[in-house]
C-alpha cells in the first residue's frame, strides 16, 4: 500500500483528477498492524487469500499425515516447506488441520527461532523432532520459508522482497540434509543420520499451488475478497481518496465481519507482525487462540479421510 499512498499524495500534489483506493491482497496476511491489546488486530483483521492458502495447507497436512502414518517405518520425518516469507501465518495454518493435537506435528515460525544464529537452530528443530520421533515413532515438520537456517542463496525483486521460490537453497531442503547427516559422512561416504529412528528425513515444498488451487477455496475467504473489492470500488466511484478498504471482525458470536476504510498514510506505516503470545512456549507449535481466530476463515469443515465402516448405516 505504500506505492498506492506515494501516487496518492503526488497526484494531489499535482491537482490531477485521480483517484487511488487500495484493496488489501496477500496470502501472508502481512498487510495490517499488530495485535492490540484488546484483542482486535488494528488497521485490517485479516487479509483475503489468506483463508484460503491457510485451507489448503491443513488439508495438504491431513494428506500428509496419512501417507505419513503408513511410510513412517523407511521415513519417519517428512519436512513441509512453507509461503510466507519472515511472517508465521501460512505455518501456523497447519494447526487448523489438528486443533486437537493428535498428529505427531512441529511448527517452525520465522519468529519462533533466533535471527541470527542459524546453527542453534538447525540443533533445536532436530532435538524437537527426536522428542516427537521418541514419543511417537514418526514427525511432520512444517517450517516457514522465512526460518534461518543459513544462506539460502536468496534473489530479491525490485522492491528488495525476498523471493524464496528462486533461492539456491530452500529452507525445508537444508533441514531435511542437515536431520539426514548429509554434512556428516563416514570413511565410505554415508551420511550419518542425526535422527534417533531407522529412516530418513524427506522433503517437499507445495510452492505457489498453495495460492492458486481453486479447488481448495474457503468460500469465507471467496466472499468477503469480493465484498472488500466492492467496497473499494464504491469508495473510489463516490470520489473518496487515499484510503484502503478493510476488514472488521464482530467479535460477537457467530463468525461476522464488516467492511470500513482507512487512510493510505495509516496502512504504510503499519507493520503486522505474528503475534508472540499465539506461539507455545517450546517454539514449535501454536497457541488455541490462534485457532480459535483462524479457523472461521478457513470456511466448512475439513475432508475426513477415514471413518468406521461399522458406525455408517
Amino acid at each position: 500500500m505504500d506505492t498506492a499512498n506515494k501516487i496518492s499524495k503526488l497526484a494531489q500534489k499535482e491537482n490531477l483528477e485521480l483517484i487511488c483506493t487500495g484493496i488489501p491482497k496477500t496470502i501472508d496476511n502481512d498487510v495490517g498492524g499488530p495485535l492490540q491489546a484488546d484483542g482486535i488486530f488494528a488497521v485490517c483483521d485479516h487479509d483475503p487469500g489468506y483463508g484460503s492458502v491457510a485451507r489448503n495447507l491443513a488439508i495438504n497436512i491431513l494428506e500428509a499425515n496419512e501417507e505419513n502414518k503408513a511410510s513412517y517405518t523407511s521415513d519417519p520425518v517428512l519436512v513441509i516447506g512453507v509461503m510466507g516469507r519472515k511472517i508465521g501465518f501460512i505455518p501456523a495454518a497447519a494447526r487448523l488441520a489438528d486443533p486437537k493435537r493428535e498428529i505427531p506435528l512441529l511448527i517452525i515460525l520465522p519468529e519462533s527461532l533466533s535471527q541470527d544464529d542459524y546453527q542453534s537452530n538447525l540443533e533445536f528443530i532436530t532435538e524437537k523432532v527426536n522428542e516427537k520421533l521418541k514419543k511417537q515413532r514418526r514427525c511432520i515438520v512444517v517450517i516457514g520459508e522465512g526460518v534461518n537456517v543459513g544462506d539460502l542463496g536468496i534473489l530479491r525483486d525490485s522492491f528488495g522482497h525476498a523471493q524464496f521460490s528462486a533461492s539456491e537453497k530452500t529452507v525445508e531442503q537444508v533441514l531435511t540434509n542437515y536431520l539426514n547427516g548429509i554434512d556428516m559422512k563416514d570413511s565410505q561416504g554415508r551420511a550419518q543420520s542425526r535422527l534417533i529412528v531407522k529412516g530418513i528425513a524427506r522433503s517437499e515444498r507445495p510452492g505457489t499451488r498453495q495460492r492458486r488451487e481453486i479447488a481448495y477455496v474457503s468460500e469465507v475467504d471467496r466472499e468477503e475478497a469480493y465484498q472488500v473489492g466492492v467496497y473499494a470500488a464504491k469508495l473510489a466511484l463516490s470520489g473518496v481518496n487515499g484510503f484502503m478498504s478493510t476488514i472488521v471482525r464482530d467479535y460477537n458470536l457467530p463468525y461476522k465481519v464488516n467492511y470500513d476504510k482507512i487512510p493510505l498514510d495509516t496502512v504504510a506505516n503499519s507493520e503486522r507482525e505474528f503475534p508472540k503470545k499465539w506461539i507455545t512456549s517450546n517454539r514449535v507449535d501454536v497457541t488455541d487462540e490462534f485457532v480459535n481466530w483462524a479457523l472461521p476463515l478457513i470456511g466448512g469443515p475439513l475432508p475426513k479421510f477415514a471413518f468406521d465402516r461399522r458406525s455408517a448405516s
